[in-house]
């Protein structure tokens, strides 16, 4: 049985550099550092636009769970993909990572994709389509699986589609004892799900997010509050305690994409092993490092070696 059980989109990844695209793209400029919606149609274009990019099969909390299971946890990841080549390599990367697979397929429906534009510095902007991501439901299998694990990982991508299951999910796992883990994703998906999300969040554990989508949810109860702030470091909040742990320097950054998943994954791990905070935020920041460093946008999985 898992350790943790990750909820997600189940996405794979496009990545292309931003000066590489020859569209006008208004709605990427104006969305920088986070992301945009395009219909059916502009995504098309977008997809026919791109070349030379970089294939990576993850999601935010399947980049977390890769980084938990180069660390050592058991983990497992429920999420929903299409019978095509993007839902084969989704799979593919889970089984390099030793992810478990408790994939559903929605049938007719293509897996979800996203393009991840990377700007000089490093800065990501996404747009995307989740397809096949969409359609998450739950059976008492994956219920099961909820009360056999210690702690269960959701996304706040889930809102935009799935609040329902959402909820389910994190209720179920309260009333079982299992440990609660929230990321909260995006500033945009917080403030268009806030009323769900202050429900979700008397009965979570750990809330984990950056400092615009903490900004976004105005207010906060949970225990234990995780807010990334980049190169400033990390700011916590456990039981009221106000903690912060500076950042590690890093001067060769390579791309951004996935730092924070690394990092959500890295602090994760040391919980779940009941380390300090201390050695959790170092855990994490490793993590993220390590992405920060290299193109693609999940850790190393010689990782604990280099640990």
């Amino acid at each position: 049985m898992p350790d943790i059980l990750g909820f997600g989109n189940a996405i794979v990844d496009l990545t292309v550099k931003r000066s590489a695209v020859t569209l006008p793209l208004p709605e990427l400029d104006a969305n920088r550092g986070g992301f945009f919606r395009a219909t059916a149609e502009e995504f098309a274009l977008l997809t026919q636009d791109i070349s030379q990019y970089r294939v990576n099969a993850g999601g935010s909390v399947c980049n977390s769970l890769k980084a938990l299971s180069v660390l050592g946890a058991e983990t497992a990841f429920i999420g929903t993909i299409g019978h095509d080549d993007l839902g084969a390599e989704f799979a593919k990367s889970l089984q390099e990572y030793h992810v478990t697979n408790y994939l559903k397929f929605a049938e007719g429906q293509k897996s979800a994709c996203t393009i991840i534009f990377v700007d000089d510095d490093g800065e990501k902007t996404i747009c995307g389509k989740m397809r096949a991501a969409k359609n998450l439901v739950l059976t008492d299998g994956d219920f099961e699986l909820i009360a056999a694990s210690k702690m269960i990982f959701a996304e706040g991508y889930l809102l935009d589609h799935v609040p329902a299951e959402v909820q389910k999910i994190v209720n179920f796992a309260a009333q079982n004892g299992v440990k609660v883990a929230l990321t909260l994703s995006d500033p945009k998906i917080v403030a268009e799900n806030r009323d769900i999300l202050l429900g979700l969040l008397s009965k979570t554990d750990i809330l984990l997010g950056n400092q615009d989508e903490f900004a976004a949810l105005e207010s906060c109860s949970v225990p234990l509050q995780v807010k990334t702030l980049g190169a400033k470091g990390v700011a916590i909040i456990n039981n009221g305690e106000e903690l912060f742990f500076p950042a590690q320097k890093v001067t060769d950054i390579v791309n951004t994409n996935g730092a924070g998943d690394a990092f959500a994954g890295g602090f994760l791990f040391a919980v779940l092993n009941n380390r300090s905070l201390d050695k959790a935020v170092f855990q994490g920041q490793t993590c993220a490092v390590n992405v920060l460093r290299q193109e693609g946008c999940a850790v190393n999985k010689n990782l604990e070696k280099i640990l």
